[in-house]
């Protein structure tokens, strides 16, 4: 994974964090939900490998 891909995915991450303290409805449907635990796995993922 390189370096672009991680600061996008950890941007997004924070784009989650805040879409759930601003918008808290918005942040509860299930596309949110399941696009914040793709991101969240492939961070994880990321993390494992290094």
């Amino acid at each position: 994974m390189t370096v672009s891909q991680k600061q996008l995915l950890e941007t997004l991450a924070g784009h989650f964090a805040w879409l759930e303290s601003a918008h808290p409805r918005k942040a509860h449907r299930t596309v949110a939900r399941r696009a914040k635990k793709c991101v969240q796995q492939s961070l994880r993922k990321m993390r494992k490998a290094a």
